[in-house]
Protein backbone atom coordinates (compact mmCIF):
# COMPACT_ATOMS: atom_id res chain seq x y z
CA UNK A 1 0.00 0.00 0.00
CA UNK A 2 1.03 3.44 -0.49
CA UNK A 3 0.83 5.83 1.77
CA UNK A 4 -0.84 9.21 0.09
CA UNK A 5 -0.80 12.21 2.24
CA UNK A 6 -3.44 14.54 3.82
CA UNK A 7 -5.74 16.13 0.88
CA UNK A 8 -5.24 19.85 1.13
CA UNK A 9 -8.48 20.31 3.11
CA UNK A 10 -6.79 19.84 7.04
CA UNK A 11 -9.00 17.01 9.18
CA UNK A 12 -9.50 14.79 6.51
CA UNK A 13 -8.65 11.56 7.12
CA UNK A 14 -5.98 10.13 5.34
CA UNK A 15 -6.40 7.30 2.44
CA UNK A 16 -4.64 3.94 1.86
CA UNK A 17 -4.39 3.83 -1.58
CA UNK A 18 -2.91 0.31 -3.24
CA UNK A 19 0.05 0.25 -4.82
CA UNK A 20 -1.07 -0.41 -8.31
CA UNK A 21 -3.94 1.89 -8.58
CA UNK A 22 -0.90 4.50 -8.20
CA UNK A 23 1.44 3.23 -10.92
CA UNK A 24 -1.22 3.01 -13.02
CA UNK A 25 -2.34 6.50 -12.82
CA UNK A 26 1.47 7.61 -13.04
CA UNK A 27 1.40 5.65 -16.41
CA UNK A 28 -1.59 6.86 -18.03
CA UNK A 29 -2.36 10.56 -16.64
CA UNK A 30 -1.76 13.56 -18.47
CA UNK A 31 -0.56 16.50 -17.95
CA UNK A 32 -3.08 19.48 -19.18
CA UNK A 33 -2.62 23.33 -19.70
CA UNK A 34 -4.97 25.39 -18.22
CA UNK A 35 -8.22 25.93 -19.30
CA UNK A 36 -7.25 29.70 -19.74
CA UNK A 37 -5.47 27.95 -22.77
CA UNK A 38 -8.66 28.13 -23.99
CA UNK A 39 -7.12 26.27 -27.76
CA UNK A 40 -4.42 24.69 -25.99
CA UNK A 41 -7.15 22.85 -23.32
CA UNK A 42 -9.49 22.21 -26.21
CA UNK A 43 -6.81 20.61 -28.33
CA UNK A 44 -6.50 18.01 -25.87
CA UNK A 45 -10.09 16.90 -26.46
CA UNK A 46 -10.08 16.72 -30.57
CA UNK A 47 -9.44 12.58 -29.70
CA UNK A 48 -13.54 12.53 -29.17
CA UNK A 49 -13.98 14.45 -32.38
CA UNK A 50 -15.86 11.40 -33.94
CA UNK A 51 -18.56 10.46 -31.22
CA UNK A 52 -21.65 11.13 -31.39
CA UNK A 53 -22.56 12.63 -27.78
CA UNK A 54 -19.84 13.77 -25.42
CA UNK A 55 -20.59 13.98 -21.64
CA UNK A 56 -18.73 16.19 -19.77
CA UNK A 57 -19.61 16.16 -15.69
CA UNK A 58 -17.37 18.13 -13.01
CA UNK A 59 -16.28 16.75 -9.71
CA UNK A 60 -18.40 19.83 -8.04
CA UNK A 61 -21.01 22.10 -9.04
CA UNK A 62 -19.55 25.19 -9.57
CA UNK A 63 -15.99 25.29 -9.08
CA UNK A 64 -14.87 28.29 -11.80
CA UNK A 65 -12.36 25.83 -13.25
CA UNK A 66 -14.71 23.58 -14.33
CA UNK A 67 -16.76 25.30 -16.05
CA UNK A 68 -14.09 27.30 -17.63
CA UNK A 69 -12.61 23.88 -18.38
CA UNK A 70 -16.37 22.79 -20.19
CA UNK A 71 -16.49 25.65 -21.81
CA UNK A 72 -12.93 25.40 -23.53
CA UNK A 73 -13.63 21.49 -24.68
CA UNK A 74 -17.26 22.68 -25.70
CA UNK A 75 -15.73 25.50 -27.58
CA UNK A 76 -13.44 23.57 -29.50
CA UNK A 77 -16.21 20.64 -30.19
CA UNK A 78 -18.51 23.22 -31.70
CA UNK A 79 -15.89 25.33 -34.36
CA UNK A 80 -13.67 22.45 -35.07
CA UNK A 81 -15.68 19.45 -35.13
CA UNK A 82 -19.12 20.59 -35.82
CA UNK A 83 -20.86 19.76 -32.44
CA UNK A 84 -24.26 21.53 -32.40
CA UNK A 85 -25.92 20.42 -29.31
CA UNK A 86 -24.95 21.71 -26.17
CA UNK A 87 -27.38 19.91 -23.50
CA UNK A 88 -26.99 21.07 -19.97
CA UNK A 89 -28.14 19.57 -16.18
CA UNK A 90 -30.91 22.49 -15.89
CA UNK A 91 -34.92 23.54 -16.37
CA UNK A 92 -35.75 23.84 -19.52
CA UNK A 93 -37.56 26.31 -20.18
CA UNK A 94 -34.80 28.70 -18.23
CA UNK A 95 -32.14 27.10 -21.13
CA UNK A 96 -34.72 28.01 -23.46
CA UNK A 97 -34.14 31.96 -22.78
CA UNK A 98 -30.99 30.94 -23.56
CA UNK A 99 -30.84 29.28 -26.68
CA UNK A 100 -33.27 32.14 -28.06
CA UNK A 101 -30.26 34.50 -26.81
CA UNK A 102 -27.57 32.33 -28.80
CA UNK A 103 -29.44 31.53 -31.89
CA UNK A 104 -32.25 33.94 -32.29
CA UNK A 105 -30.19 37.15 -31.39
CA UNK A 106 -33.09 37.38 -28.77
CA UNK A 107 -31.85 40.33 -26.22
CA UNK A 108 -29.39 39.53 -23.60
CA UNK A 109 -31.75 37.81 -20.54
CA UNK A 110 -31.31 40.28 -17.86
CA UNK A 111 -29.38 39.05 -14.42
CA UNK A 112 -31.73 37.07 -12.69
CA UNK A 113 -34.28 36.54 -15.31
CA UNK A 114 -32.63 32.72 -16.00
CA UNK A 115 -32.24 29.67 -14.02
CA UNK A 116 -33.68 31.58 -11.35
CA UNK A 117 -34.44 28.41 -9.39
CA UNK A 118 -30.19 27.75 -9.44
CA UNK A 119 -28.09 28.91 -7.33
CA UNK A 120 -25.77 31.80 -8.57
CA UNK A 121 -23.10 29.52 -8.56
CA UNK A 122 -24.43 26.63 -10.57
CA UNK A 123 -25.89 28.56 -13.77
CA UNK A 124 -26.20 32.18 -13.19
CA UNK A 125 -22.17 33.07 -12.98
CA UNK A 126 -19.52 34.61 -15.21
CA UNK A 127 -18.63 31.36 -17.33
CA UNK A 128 -21.75 30.46 -18.60
CA UNK A 129 -22.50 34.01 -19.33
CA UNK A 130 -19.07 34.42 -21.08
CA UNK A 131 -20.04 31.02 -23.05
CA UNK A 132 -23.24 32.15 -23.95
CA UNK A 133 -22.04 35.13 -25.61
CA UNK A 134 -19.21 32.81 -27.91
CA UNK A 135 -22.14 31.01 -28.70
CA UNK A 136 -23.99 33.95 -29.67
CA UNK A 137 -21.39 35.38 -31.72
CA UNK A 138 -20.71 31.94 -33.25
CA UNK A 139 -23.98 31.19 -34.14
CA UNK A 140 -24.25 35.11 -35.76
CA UNK A 141 -23.27 34.16 -39.47
CA UNK A 142 -24.25 30.74 -39.56
CA UNK A 143 -26.99 28.96 -40.89
CA UNK A 144 -30.02 27.61 -38.33
CA UNK A 145 -29.00 24.08 -39.57
CA UNK A 146 -25.35 24.71 -38.40
CA UNK A 147 -25.75 26.27 -35.15
CA UNK A 148 -25.33 25.27 -31.75
CA UNK A 149 -28.35 24.91 -29.61
CA UNK A 150 -28.27 25.39 -25.59
CA UNK A 151 -30.99 23.18 -24.52
CA UNK A 152 -31.68 22.22 -20.63
CA UNK A 153 -32.63 18.50 -20.02
CA UNK A 154 -34.46 19.19 -16.83
CA UNK A 155 -37.69 19.67 -15.38
CA UNK A 156 -38.11 21.39 -12.17
CA UNK A 157 -40.79 24.02 -12.86
CA UNK A 158 -43.42 21.33 -13.91
CA UNK A 159 -45.81 24.24 -14.24
CA UNK A 160 -43.75 26.31 -16.22
CA UNK A 161 -42.43 23.97 -18.62
CA UNK A 162 -46.05 22.53 -19.46
CA UNK A 163 -46.89 26.41 -20.44
CA UNK A 164 -43.57 26.60 -22.44
CA UNK A 165 -44.13 23.72 -24.63
CA UNK A 166 -47.90 24.68 -24.86
CA UNK A 167 -46.46 28.29 -25.94
CA UNK A 168 -44.40 26.90 -28.44
CA UNK A 169 -46.99 25.01 -30.00
CA UNK A 170 -49.59 27.53 -30.21
CA UNK A 171 -47.03 29.33 -32.26
CA UNK A 172 -45.71 26.16 -34.09
CA UNK A 173 -49.53 24.61 -34.92
CA UNK A 174 -51.94 26.53 -33.87
CA UNK A 175 -54.51 23.96 -35.23
CA UNK A 176 -52.72 21.19 -33.60
CA UNK A 177 -52.43 22.96 -30.07
CA UNK A 178 -56.24 23.63 -30.01
CA UNK A 179 -56.95 19.88 -30.50
CA UNK A 180 -54.00 18.72 -27.94
CA UNK A 181 -55.75 17.78 -24.49
CA UNK A 182 -53.59 18.59 -21.67
CA UNK A 183 -51.12 16.05 -20.68
CA UNK A 184 -52.29 13.04 -18.51
CA UNK A 185 -49.70 13.87 -15.76
CA UNK A 186 -50.90 17.48 -15.38
CA UNK A 187 -52.64 18.61 -12.30
CA UNK A 188 -56.04 19.56 -12.79
CA UNK A 189 -55.18 22.99 -11.25
CA UNK A 190 -52.66 23.50 -13.98
CA UNK A 191 -54.66 22.87 -16.95
CA UNK A 192 -57.32 25.95 -16.24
Amino acid sequence: MTYVPEAVYPGQSTIQAPERLVDALRRHAEPLPTPDKVEDFGACFDRFAEATVILLGEATHGSSEFYRARAAITRRLIERHGFTVVAVEADWPDAARIDDYVRHQAPRPRKGDVFVRFPTWMWRNHEVLAFADWLRGHNHALPDERQASFQGLDVYSLSESIHAVLAYLDKADPDEAAEAPPPLWMPDTMAE
